[in-house]
């Protein structure tokens, strides 16, 4: 290649380098290069909703029951995953509207959700209506889970007032459902059948329970578990059952303790009319063959049960 030749050959790569380089060209290669990728969705934000029935004067978040609602470990440090305090996104019919709290959740298309401080979430279980604020952060005490609860109790609203203020519609509706269990589940698990029902009927009979300072919070929760277990089949037996992961930090769940103590309480009462002379020959053996069954599936009477103690003339079993 002689001199002229290369020369031309020399401008001919400098104009294509500097035509490449202008801003339509390079507007164009990096779309090339990114044609395949999807673009980032924009983080939005939601507004939810929970609810909680407490007092005139109190939501009551802060009520923390240790062996019912969390687990506590050594130095008094909750069990992070245990459990935590009931809410629900929607309102039961049933209860007033000057002793029901709305506290508004911010959450993301991102899963996450936030209380204002970072030290606590409102997680959703089971696919249901339920929602647990439990603590964000391992090795947080109970004194300071409590403490952070308080604070929510400032921050919800009486529902009665809410109202007034975030709907149009006065008599709420919207917001409200009525929750009435069928007694029976199409469950191909016979353990599934059994226990939904016992918890159907604590839940419908409306049983009453005088340990543990027992709320109408307790019992929607009760049904969100039989509806998660029987219906949604968002929840297993192997979830429920003591003594499934011995040795093991997360042996205690607020799902175990809730349905053995249910049952337990659904025995007693079936024993009782048993014992008061209220049920006639076949209700006395449906009771006999309930008992031995729940117990065995429910395996109640493992040393991790907290409600391993109650003897037969304490609950029934």
């Amino acid at each position: 290649m002689n001199i002229a030749a290369c020369k031309r050959a020399r401008d001919s790569t400098e104009t294509r380098q500097k035509h490449s380089n202008t801003p339509r060209r390079l507007a164009r290669n990096f779309n090339l290069r990114h044609a395949t990728r999807p673009p980032l969705a924009p983080t939005r934000f939601y507004s939810t909703h929970l609810f909680r029935i407490g007092s005139t004067s109190s939501a009551g978040f802060d009520k923390v029951r240790v062996g019912m609602d969390i687990k506590v470990m050594g130095e008094d440090k909750v069990a992070l995953g245990s459990g935590g305090i009931s809410t629900f996104d929607r309102k039961n019919k049933q209860w007033a509207p000057q002793n029901t709290w709305v506290l508004e959740l911010a959450r993301s298309n991102s899963g996450l959700s936030s209380l204002g401080d970072g030290l606590l979430s409102a997680v959703k279980k089971h696919k249901t209506h339920h929602w647990s604020i439990e603590p964000s952060l391992k090795g947080i005490t109970l004194t300071e889970y409590e403490g952070h609860l308080r604070t929510l109790n400032c921050k919800a609203m009486r529902y009665d007032k809410w109202l007034m203020q975030h709907t149009t519609d006065s008599s709420g509706t919207e917001h409200e459902y009525e929750n009435h269990l069928s007694e029976f589940c199409r469950s191909d698990s016979l353990a599934i059948r059994f226990v939904y029902n016992a918890l159907a009927c604590f839940i419908n009979e409306k049983t009453p329970v005088t340990e543990w300072q027992w709320d109408e919070n307790d019992y929607e929760y009760v049904a969100s578990l039989a509806q998660a277990l029987g219906h949604n089949k968002s929840l297993g037996m192997k979830e429920l059952v003591w003594g499934s992961r011995p040795n093991t930090s997360i042996e205690w769940t607020k799902e175990k303790a809730f349905v053995a103590y249910a049952v337990c309480v659904y025995m007693r009462k079936k024993e009782e009319r048993v014992k008061a002379g209220l049920a006639d020959e076949d209700e006395e053996a449906d009771t006999m063959n309930d008992k031995t069954v729940l117990r065995s599936m429910l395996n109640l009477k493992n040393r991790e049960n907290p409600f391993a103690w109650m003897d037969n003339s304490r609950c029934g079993l």
